[in-house]
């Protein structure tokens, strides 16, 4: 996999959390695509003599991939194809298909959008508490002096009066959250994208079972256009939020540029609530996925 920055980090972290869900019976090596000490086909022809020497027959290769582009379809195969030859017939290679191709993605996807959406309510109820006890407190000011029987009546329509405001701001904050499920609510999954002809159906066909738009980073539409036709005449009467969901493993340079776009807008349409979600890779329970998914073979590597 191509790696750079943290998110080297974070691919050690998830691989170290993979190796630990499989039983140590099970050789389990992480291969890198791109910016290795040696290439990828001398890291699978070492692996293969390794797990040789221990009497495993074959290697199963999980490519650490969500999209079928050019890594995926062009450059893996020949590096494996390379190390076969190496390797000739003492142990065999097989490669798994990458890893957005897994039959539970969309679910672990949905399964995310539940959980942040879930943590946005509770947020924004916590939120709508503290305001309506902000405008009680200030409506009943705790200078007024007691020993007097006008301070008292004063205090007293003070304190009817903060009750009254607090009841208004209750209900203000309920209208308010019944306004918000009367628009729309957005979803955008953005993913990396690929020129390679047919590559982006897989993100067309997860981003209609999430009911959500599709954009790329490197591709139209992009998250720009796709932002900037969604703010038309009249946006904020008509949109409660819009959620990025970034197809990507990992944490980057490209997720951390999708956050500061998503900012511009969100500083530009204050009356709309933006939310950009972790990539799916921050999920804990992704390497518990891949190591139950490949605990049945007997040797593998994840690349």
């Amino acid at each position: 996999q191509a790696l750079g920055d943290r998110t080297t980090e974070n691919f050690d972290r998830h691989s170290e959390h993979t190796k630990n869900g499989t039983p140590s019976s099970i050789l389990f090596r992480v291969g890198a695509l791109e910016l290795g000490p040696i290439p990828l086909h001398h890291q699978l022809t070492t692996f293969g003599q390794e797990a040789a020497q221990k009497g495993i027959a074959s290697v199963t290769i999980l490519p650490l991939f969500l999209l079928p582009g050019t890594h995926v379809c062009d450059d893996i195969p020949a590096e494996v194809s390379h190390a076969q030859a190496e390797l000739g017939t003492t142990i065999r290679l097989n490669l798994h298909p990458h890893l957005g191709a897994h039959p539970q993605m969309v679910n672990w996807l949905q399964h995310q959008l539940l959980q942040h959406q879930l943590l946005q309510h509770q947020f924004l109820k916590a939120g709508n508490a503290k305001a309506c006890a902000s405008d009680a407190d200030a409506s009943n000011p705790d200078d007024v002096k007691v020993g007097s029987s006008k301070a008292g009546s004063s205090k007293a329509g003070n304190s009817k009066a903060g009750s009254s405001k607090a009841n208004s701001s209750e209900a203000e904050a309920d209208n308010s959250e019944a306004n918000s499920s009367e628009k729309e609510h957005i979803r955008i999954l953005v993913s990396h994208g690929s020129k390679r002809a047919g590559s982006h159906q897989p993100t067309e066909a997860i981003a209609h079972s999430l009911g959500a738009t599709s954009a790329y980073w490197s591709l139209e539409p992009s998250l720009d256009q796709c932002l900037e036709t969604l703010m038309g005449e009249k946006a904020e009467q008509k949109i409660a939020s819009i959620a990025i969901i970034p197809y990507f493993l990992f944490a980057g340079k490209i997720t951390d540029a999708i956050a500061e776009t998503v900012q511009e807008y969100q500083q530009r349409f204050p009356q709309i609530q933006f939310q950009v979600m972790k990539p799916i890779g921050e999920q804990a329970a992704i390497a518990s996925h891949i190591a139950e998914w490949l605990v049945r073979m007997k040797a593998y590597t994840a690349i």
